[in-house]
């Protein structure tokens, strides 16, 4: 063998003797524990459709309006991007109109109704696009057939310009079907609510968005299972809107809470006695005494009182 290769071979020996032995030490020595791993879940940020967040927030079908032309479709921008709806479309299950060149901004809502006259007279304000006749040239029209909302029910569908199903929801004897599960949105008639000039509408939450998205009859505000966002009605002339949102102002304050029939007498003593300028009594009968008693020790001392009481309460006026 020549010294070549004796060296070769020396020193591959001498490199797998350095690996055995550092790899005997670190067997020897303690290992380090792991450093802590956390495991992401997987988010899909390929969106099907753009517009993902334009939802149909209220359902008008069964119109007060003579011939129905006001029946009406709300559309809601819950996202935080401006959508375009040019070339967007409404169907009805045989029927479908293209809605115009309108942009949704976020928190926006729009209104497209049969006949905007109709719908102005109805609802007092004017609607942002109509599908049945150019009845206000100042409110853009909607392209292709005219909708035609059934008051025994169907599937109201919303897509977008490729033709994908971005939102659906089915009334009354409506069958479910794409986007739509279970039962169908029924009108909420207990306790004496007329179903003719309902609008059906998506529950909402306290700060007056809309509540998760299931596709089914949940999601409405006529839900009678549902004692606390749902048995709800609507009709026209109603600001949803404007006033669902609470009111929610910054201020230091003082509160008493009290709890009525039975508790509340301190507390409107109380209040009587500290007024400086006026009062402003209502109520059905006024027989305390010591109510009485107060008010009018408040009037001789020059506080404006005024008291508006029951002329003909049942079961008439006592002595008292």
């Amino acid at each position: 063998m020549s010294r070549k290769r004796v060296g070769v071979a020396l020193g591959i020996v001498w490199v797998c003797w350095m690996w055995l032995a550092t790899g005997a030490a670190a067997a020897s020595a303690p290992a380090d524990p792991p450093p802590p791993r956390q495991f992401l879940p997987l988010v899909s940020l390929d969106w099907p459709f753009v517009g993902q967040d334009v939802r149909i927030s209220a359902v008008y079908y069964d119109a007060y309006g003579s011939g129905e032309k006001d029946e009406a479709i709300q559309l809601w921008n819950v996202g935080r991007t401006p959508v375009p709806l040019a070339g967007w479309q409404l169907r009805d299950g045989l029927r479908a109109g293209t809605m115009p060149t309108l942009t949704l901004l976020p928190g926006q809502f729009l209104w497209c109704t049969r006949e905007a006259t109709a719908f102005t007279t109805e609802f007092g304000f004017f609607p942002n696009c109509e599908w049945g006749a150019d009845t206000d040239p100042n409110v853009p029209d909607a392209r292709g057939d005219v909708l035609r909302l059934s008051n025994s029910g169907t599937r109201v569908t919303l897509h977008s310009p490729d033709g994908h199903l971005v939102d659906a929801i089915a009334y009354e004897d409506a069958p479910s079907g794409p986007g739509w599960h279970g039962d169908p949105v029924e009108p909420y008639t207990a306790g004496g609510f007329g179903a003719e000039g309902q609008i059906l509408y998506r529950k909402l939450d306290g700060r007056g968005q809309p509540v998760q998205d299931t596709d089914t009859a949940s999601d409405w505000a006529t839900d009678p299972t549902d004692c606390l966002t749902g048995r709800r009605v609507r009709y026209p002339g109603w600001d949803l809107e404007a006033f669902w949102p609470a009111y929610v102002i910054t201020e230091t304050a003082h509160l008493t809470v009290t709890i009525a029939p039975d508790n509340i007498f301190e507390t409107v003593i109380a209040h009587i006695r500290a007024a400086r300028k006026s009062i402003a009594f209502e109520g059905y009968v006024l027989e305390s005494v010591p109510i009485g008693l107060a008010l009018a020790e408040r009037a001789q001392q020059g506080v404006d009182v005024r008291i508006l009481l029951e002329g003909a309460p049942t079961g008439g006026i006592t002595d008292a």
